[in-house]
């Protein structure tokens, strides 16, 4: 009894690790598939949604999981959905931990072996239909060895069939371990019958293997090795600690291999059929996505193993296997915060609520990752694309955008080619700038991250208020010439959308109009609320590096000293892996500004300047701070 209630809360607080927010634009593209398929009662066979890839074949691979979370959603909304992930996670684990119970794997290594395996596959536990990959893999491994009792054995093409249904795209899978087990011919046949029986057939089978091309364009396809480079600064702080724990844990169970390889090879010889499937450990060094799939596989044969050890080893391997599911179980807190609901970034979007609010539709140009969830809270909107990357792949969408990310084309050539009506952009990129200065474009919305602009003739037909001096992709953020009229329009953005980053916008505005003492009111409204996750080093080091120029601005050298430091702490603390050593900021040029305001300290100023002109891109701002080294060399 007492084991049995351990074992309740055990899986209970594994739920925890699963446990987190709506946070992949993927999500939005399965459940408003699953919308469409209980309207129209059939599955999808092109793409409809697009203004790009209109009429282009497409294939749902994950319709079930789509419907799935349609009536999870229409039942219990967002936070139903978080559950429902959460509640995949655990079976996971349950199905793993009872294969461990078949296999007469004594009870503490049976619950240390799933609890590290948990913490792992957590790392990678997104809000997408491939997380049914692990719980079905679990699932079959928990089967197979009861199949010796026929009406079991049945069983398995009927798993096979809801797997194909559910994510058809991994069900080659499952036909491959039951292949490497060996059942006999009547359930593989059947079982080849059932995967190909989910309305795609073959076209669902082998969708992994028809769109290669994806990997050029998508991380989550690339090599850990390549996953980090070139890659953003978010990117490499959200996959560089999952990414080192995976190679550590891989290397520690490769040494129990290599331990048994030299000590007592026949203990291997009789696990054969986990041996073959331990080696999908190596997946995610062939593509990164698989972390949450290969621990599954492979943790039979490492509890096997650990208890074939001696006590004292056997001990020793324990604790080394704890370790690092205590490590995951830190990062996976440090990524994603544990509660439900949908999660604000990116989808917490001010943007998508003001096109809601004003029901404004049309041909809609957006990231990648918004693209489902507009479609999803826009119904009649039609999408510049998503994340369905294979239905893009012949044509030349994601290659533009990826030019257009690179400078190497315009985005006002990129909107006329595919005739746009609504762009949401993002303010932190510059190549949205021109589209500001067009007459027949208007900004009529800022957002926290994001702005809107739409053509003229939109604004003019939804009596939209537009915003002529505003620039939010420039500091400040005004068009030359129009600070004062900049001003008032901030005011009437931060009516409509009091966020910190708007409030930054405006203390900007008011700073370079020379209000100083009003521009710093107006920082101490800039705080950031909600849960940041592994990117909150890259939020912070923005916040402290603003409070500093605007402390220098008004002589508070205190604050400004105090603002600096905790620059550097966020800047110099978060990356592990070289070539991005420490967040690039503007801290060396405050720096500079400090010692000449506050110490009077040129030798000190003079460094630290010196180190921001070889760090800046900007030709311009290299040029002032080349001139400014000239007057104090002076």
């Amino acid at each position: 009894m007492r084991t049995r209630i351990i074992e309740v809360i055990f899986f209970l607080l594994l739920g925890i690790l699963f446990l987190h927010p709506v946070n992949s634009g993927d999500f939005f593209h399965h459940i408003t598939t699953g919308r469409d398929i209980v309207a129209t009662r059939s599955r999808p066979r092109i793409g409809t949604w697009t203004f790009t890839a209109n009429g282009k074949p497409w294939i749902a691979h994950s319709w079930g999981a789509g419907v799935l979370f349609y009536f999870v959603h229409t039942l219990a909304g967002y936070d139903g959905i978080s559950v429902l992930f959460a509640g995949i996670g655990v079976l996971t684990a349950l199905f793993c931990y009872l294969s461990l119970k078949n296999l007469k794997v004594a009870w503490l290594i049976r619950l240390i072996i799933v609890f590290v395996t948990a913490s792992i596959i957590s790392l990678r536990w997104p809000s997408r239909p491939e997380v049914f990959g692990p719980f079905f893999v679990s699932f079959l491994l928990y089967l197979l060895p009861q199949i010796k009792d026929r009406r079991r054995a049945y069983l398995v093409p009927l798993i096979i069939w809801i797997w194909s249904i559910i994510y058809g795209s991994s069900v080659f899978l499952g036909i491959g371990i039951i292949l490497i087990y060996g059942v006999r011919l009547p359930i593989l046949l059947l079982s080849l019958v059932a995967a190909l029986a989910n309305g795609y057939g073959l076209h669902s089978f082998f969708y992994l293997f028809l769109i290669p091309k994806v990997a050029d364009h998508v991380g989550e396809w690339l090599p850990m090795a390549k996953a980090l480079d070139p890659a953003s600064p978010g990117v490499v702080l959200f996959y560089q600690y999952q990414i080192l724990i995976y190679s550590l844990y891989t290397l520690t169970a490769i040494m129990l291999i290599v331990w048994f390889m030299l000590r007592n090879r026949m203990v291997l010889k009789t696990h054969i059929f986990f041996l073959s499937i331990f080696f999908a450990l190596f997946l995610p060094f062939v593509s990164v996505r698989f972390i949450n799939l290969a621990p599954v596989l492979a943790a039979p044969l490492i509890a096997l193993l650990i208890a074939r050890l001696t006590q004292k080893t056997s001990v020793a391997a324990v604790i080394i296997f704890l370790c690092m599911g205590i490590a995951a179980c830190v990062v996976r807190f440090a990524t994603y915060p544990v509660r439900t609901g949908l999660s604000a970034i990116p989808f917490g979007s001010s943007s998508l609520q003001y096109l809601s609010d004003f029901n404004i539709t049309g041909n809609i140009f957006a990231s990648q990752e918004l693209g489902g969830y507009i479609k999803w809270r826009i119904p009649t909107s039609y999408i510049f694309y998503d994340t369905r990357d294979d239905l893009y792949i012949s044509t030349n969408v994601i290659t533009d955008m990826k030019r257009l990310s690179q400078g190497q084309t315009d985005v006002r050539t990129l909107l006329r080619t595919y005739n746009a009506d609504i762009v949401i952009g993002e303010i932190d990129h510059a190549m949205y700038t021109p589209l500001l200065y067009l007459n027949t474009w208007k900004l009529v919305h800022v957002g926290e991250s994001t702005f809107v602009a739409v053509q003229a003739s939109v604004a003019e037909k939804y009596g939209l208020i537009t915003f002529e001096a505003l620039d939010p992709t420039r500091v400040p953020p005004a068009k030359p010439g129009k600070l004062t009229e900049a001003k008032a329009e901030m005011a009437s953005v931060l009516n409509r959308d009091a966020s910190a980053e708007n409030y930054i916008r405006m203390a900007e505005i008011l700073l370079a109009l020379g209000k100083t003492q009003d521009a710093i009111r107006m920082i101490e409204h800039a705080t950031i609320d909600s849960f940041q996750g592994m990117i909150s080093p890259i939020v912070n080091l923005g916040l402290s590096e603003i409070r500093a120029k605007f402390y220098l601005a008004d002589g508070r050298c205190n604050e400004a000293k105090t603002a600096l430091i905790a620059t550097e702490k966020y800047r110099t603390r978060p990356f592990i892996f070289s070539p991005h050593n420490q967040l690039f900021s503007a801290v060396n040029r405050y720096w500079g500004q400090y010692y000449i305001v506050c110490e009077r300290d040129i030798a000190k100023a003079r460094d630290y300047l010196l180190k921001y002109a070889i760090q800046t891109t900007n030709a311009r701002e290299r040029r002032n701070i080349e001139e400014l080294l000239d007057t104090l060399n002076k």
